[in-house]
């Protein structure tokens, strides 16, 4: 029985053309869906390896355009704490002037001194605290933490914890503490600063603690079950067991921003900005005072620089 092998040749050429049409539709398809001209390095090695290179340069462009945008942000809010001290020291300065007049005594001088130490600790606090993105700009502060502390006012008496305000670092601040047990207030003095701030306590139940926030002076205790609120402490006449101070364990740095604005690790493609510590230490005027004309002078002249 003869056998007879034949090939479709019509058909074979359409397939291979078929083919062809499909991948060419792929390859135009990937490059509309993609928006880039070269897909692959089969398409064109050298404009891939040209593209690529452009298109990390375009990330890297962007990011330094995000860093610039942050980076403005910070340097806004480390412009907006330098005008908030501003306007306090605007009016520390005509403070200084009322105080520097003679028609003033001594006690109307001490008014005068409350609110300009009052002002002094909002230029500290602001220092001291104002931040971005956890980066202190005006310098910052250091933890304060106690540093002596007299035997009346430790653990074993009911003083189970301390927390201060930034602004008790520049300079260290010492206070005493009295406490009238018959109407059950405590009174605590910054001897430093001469302000003096009263409050009402009394002793937690026992297993328990109470937190009493002096706001003005910047400290606030926990008291324990075991401060006893029945008996006096202090009075008449604070001593050394009524005492403490504090002090900073780190001290305040200029903060130094670099920027990263361009794409590659020369100078160019950075910008380096030092911002000045914004304290009254850092000022002058840490310890200034308005409780006589020649301090009212000298505290005007501080303030003026």
């Amino acid at each position: 029985m003869p056998i007879s092998i034949t090939s479709n040749l019509s058909s074979i050429n359409a397939q291979r053309n078929i083919s062809r049409t499909d991948e060419v539709m792929s390859r135009s398809l990937n490059r509309l869906s993609s928006g880039q001209r070269v897909a692959s390095a089969a398409d064109d090695a050298a404009s891939l390896a040209i593209g690529t290179g452009l298109r990390t340069e375009v990330a890297s462009l962007r990011a330094a355009a995000l860093n610039v945008s942050q980076g403005s942000s910070m340097l806004q809010i480390a412009d907006g704490a330098f005008n908030q001290i501003t306007d306090i020291m605007t009016r520390m300065k005509s403070l200084a002037n009322q105080a520097a007049s003679g028609q003033y005594s001594a006690v109307e001088r001490g008014f005068i001194n409350d609110e300009y130490q009052q002002l002094l600790l909002e230029v500290d606090r602001i220092g001291a605290e104002t931040e971005f993105n956890g980066v202190f700009l005006l310098g910052g502060a250091g933890s304060v933490q106690v540093n002596t502390q007299g035997a009346n006012v430790d653990s074993d008496s009911g003083f189970a914890g301390f927390e201060f305000n930034g602004s008790l670092v520049n300079p260290g601040n010492a206070f005493t503490v009295t406490y009238n047990s018959t109407t059950n207030i405590m009174t605590m003095t910054n001897t430093t600063t001469s302000l003096v701030q009263t409050m009402f306590v009394n002793a937690p139940t026992p297993g328990n603690t109470i937190a009493y926030n002096f706001g003005q002076l910047g400290v606030k205790i926990t008291l324990s079950s075991a401060f006893n609120d029945t008996v006096d402490m202090g009075l008449p006449i604070p001593a050394a067991a009524e005492t403490f101070n504090v002090a900073a364990t780190a001290t305040a740095t200029a903060a130094v921003l670099d920027f990263q604005v361009g794409t590659g690790t020369a100078s160019a493609d950075r910008i380096t900005v030092t911002l000045p510590i914004g304290n009254t230490n850092a000022f002058s005027l840490a310890g200034t005072n308005m409780l006589t004309v020649a301090n009212a002078q000298t505290a005007s002249n501080a303030v003026e620089t």
